[in-house]
């Protein structure tokens, strides 16, 4: 079995630099499903305890899939000492990891459409 090789990019957390890898469609996909039920809680307004432990469950997941992202172990470690000091939340994690792998916004080469007949 040949073993993918994960793209990684160093990301500036606190003041850290730090190699994560590349997330996988799958942890995409798990963080978008999170996302969206933190989304649909927090606009009910009220919340009761049964969708308090649902969110603290979703950002636990979403942090977990995060850290599982993270190159080395001294680095989660890092990052788990931040989040128990109350100096890192979701968001501050979130961020720089996903726009660290956002695809370049050059503008791609125009592409000619249909083909031209020759005699």
């Amino acid at each position: 079995m040949v073993e993918e090789v994960q793209e990684t990019h160093p990301v500036d957390i606190k003041g850290r630099v730090i190699q994560v890898k590349r997330p996988t469609t799958m942890q995409y996909s798990l963080m978008g499903r999170e996302a969206l039920r933190l989304k649909r809680i927090a606009e009910r307004g009220s919340v009761d305890q049964g969708e308090m432990a649902r969110m603290m469950t979703s950002v636990g997941n979403v942090f977990d899939i995060l850290e599982g992202t993270v190159s080395t172990g001294e680095d989660k470690e890092y990052l788990r000492d931040l989040v128990y000091a109350g100096e890192l939340d979701l968001q501050d994690l979130l961020t720089p990891i996903l726009e660290s792998f956002k695809p370049d916004q050059a503008p791609k080469p125009a592409v000619r459409r249909g083909s031209s007949k020759r005699s």
